[in-house]
């Protein structure tokens, strides 16, 4: 009777020691990766002792993620560490491991550097990541392309982590840094991939689950008036109306029009009633019968 292929958890290595009996079932190592941003995992480490011999990893340890065939899947350092029994006091003892990747420390070296204009984003990436992360065992990706050219740019002692997200908003290019310690640049959709989850691929171990989310809404009004400018964001009006543009209206005739209207009438208010008469009273009855 042939047998399903199931998938095969991945391997935990710990400070160099493989851990992975000692996780906390299958649903507590969780891993995240961003564009542009560190990568993060968490999990749990579980030893049935309760007293001070139980396993407790520690703060600055290395963490390594692989898969079932060897490939790296994370690799951080533990940056916060939360004990707690396993159930009542003297049952055992989870801790929760909260890593982070080697962007970490990398992005915190500071950067003095004067780039001229016209250099393009492959020298200056370069440039940075030669001086300051091959230290952390950080190397460009050599397929990287030449990318855009860029005005002058001046780096005065800011961490690195801000200088590569100048260039971001310099080049309209992003980065990441692979687990295998390479960091790539790239323009938008150069880099897509296709995958199938299935038990034939050994990829699936345990629920899939995602989730979907936004940041922030594309459509902006701008309202001016005065000498300022007011920027006025009608995301939960075009939420609420279905994203129409009779919603949005509607927004802006509440959240601006209105109070705006109803403020300059109250200052015409308070200025008349505060200003002096436009001309002489007149006195339209005498009571002692001598006007002339």
């Amino acid at each position: 009777m042939a047998t399903e292929p199931r998938a095969l958890p991945p391997a935990i290595l710990i400070a160099g020691v493989d851990q992975t009996r000692k996780t906390r079932a299958v649903g507590s190592l969780r891993i995240e990766y961003q564009l542009g941003a560190r990568g993060r995992a968490s999990l749990e480490i579980l030893d049935q002792k309760s007293d001070a011999t139980a396993y407790r990893p520690t703060l600055d340890q290395r963490v390594e993620v692989k898969s079932w065939d060897g490939r790296s899947l994370f690799r951080g350092t533990v940056v916060a560490v939360e004990d707690q029994p396993l159930g009542a006091p003297g049952v055992g003892t989870v801790t929760q491991l909260d890593c982070v990747d080697d962007w970490f420390g990398a992005a915190q070296r500071r950067v003095s550097r004067v780039y001229p204009a016209g250099a393009t984003l492959k020298s200056v990436v370069s440039d940075l990541v030669t001086t300051y992360l091959a230290v952390y065992g950080i190397t460009l990706d050599p397929a990287m392309g030449v990318g855009p050219t860029l005005p002058a740019l001046t780096f005065d002692q800011i961490n690195l982590e801000e200088a590569f997200n100048r260039l971001v908003d310099f080049s309209g290019w992003l980065y990441r840094l692979r687990p295998t310690g390479v960091i790539e640049w790239f323009s938008v959709g150069t880099k897509t991939r296709s995958g199938t989850l299935s038990a034939a691929n050994k990829n699936i171990l345990g629920p899939i689950t995602w989730t979907k989310s936004r940041g922030q809404y594309a459509n902006r009004i701008i309202l001016r008036y005065g000498t300022g400018l007011v920027a006025i964001d009608y995301a939960e009006g075009l939420q609420s109306g279905g994203g129409s543009i009779a919603s949005a209206l509607r927004a802006c005739f509440t959240e601006s029009i209105l109070p705006v209207a109803f403020g300059l009438m109250a200052l015409r208010f308070a200025l008349r009633a505060f200003a002096p008469p436009a001309h002489a009273p007149l006195l339209l009855h005498d009571p002692d019968g001598t006007a002339q």
